[in-house]
């Protein structure tokens, strides 16, 4: 027993070490290196997925402490007030954002700018009528309309 309470130390000696230099990429914080984030907006709700990868040494320590850290991490890269996590894993996150669109009535929404806390090299931002891409940003710029998965005969 003390032997592994030897090594998980030793891990999480070595990854405080690492964590300053490797906050100089723009895609990582922490252990975390974010891959793409797809935000699927249906009325005011987002479902925000997060791929990313986490540094190997890291993997053991998550399976022995648990995975609040990680989801704590991933909600600050995500940057979303009251996200709800419904998946996490160690390579991708699905969380629920509740009104994390502007409602206003009649089938009409308005998706706000939105600033993450890291460079995410992939944002991909979908709603029933129109996808937004963006490469290597840290922000979703001048925010987007859009209306009800079930209004179908709109007039533009």
């Amino acid at each position: 027993m003390m032997r592994w309470a030897s090594v998980a130390i030793a891990i999480m000696l070595m990854a405080a070490l690492t964590v300053p230099a490797a906050a100089l990429d723009g895609n990582r914080y922490a252990y975390i290196v974010v891959h793409d984030v797809t935000i699927d907006l249906v009325d005011a709700t987002a479902t925000v997925t997060i791929n990313y990868a986490i540094d190997p040494g890291i993997w053991l320590l998550v399976f022995l402490l648990g995975k609040k850290d990680l989801q704590d991490k991933v909600q600050y890269i995500t940057n979303f007030d009251n996200a709800v996590i419904t998946e996490n894993d160690l390579e991708h996150t699905v969380m629920v954002v509740e009104n994390a669109a502007f409602d206003y009535k009649d089938g009409a929404y308005w998706f706000p700018v939105h600033d993450f806390n890291v460079v995410v090299p992939s944002l991909t931002v979908r709603s029933p009528q129109i996808t937004r891409t963006f490469q290597m940003t840290s922000e979703f710029p001048s925010g987007m309309g859009y209306f009800s998965h079930m209004v179908t005969n709109a007039t533009f």
